[in-house]
């Protein structure tokens, strides 16, 4: 038998995965996440002429989506699960950012420009996570209570 600790190509416990995150699910929902800034990109929601109701109302519906998603699925941990889609979002919007403008021609623009508007979209995304992830626990609270 051998000590599962001195295996060479096991990762060291600080990369384990967290339990109970449905990976599966946080990249589907922050993928989903990602319709608003591509719906500005093609001009679906041209914020300056429509101000700033679509972009809200998109936020909106892509919140009710992932805690409905998350209930749904009775994602094990729902706040955890929300907080790392959000924070990927965060990731993928950066990323975004930097590759679409230099496609369609334009110069780099975005968080990768400033780093006080990288941390931001880190911070902003992982606090939108966290409120849907609230949001979602309560739900989950509230229909477990009422299955009873």
């Amino acid at each position: 038998m051998t000590d599962r600790s001195s295996r060479p190509d096991d990762p060291p416990p600080s990369f384990a995965s967290p339990p109970g995150i449905a990976w599966s699910l946080v990249l589907g929902l922050s993928s989903l996440a990602l319709l608003p800034p591509l719906a500005a990109v093609i001009g679906l929601v041209d914020a300056p002429a429509r101000g700033p109701f679509p972009q809200v109302a998109l936020a909106v519906v892509v919140t009710l989506v992932w805690v409905l998603a998350v209930v749904a699925a009775r994602a094990p941990r729902p706040l955890p699960t929300l907080v790392c889609a959000g924070t990927l979002h965060g990731v993928l919007s950066i990323v975004l950012s930097a590759v679409v403008p230099p496609v369609l021609g334009g110069p780099l623009r975005g968080p990768l420009t400033d780093p006080a508007a990288f941390a931001g979209v880190l911070v902003v995304d992982t606090l939108w996570g966290s409120l849907a992830g609230l949001l979602a626990l309560g739900a989950d609270r509230m229909l477990h209570r009422r299955a009873r």
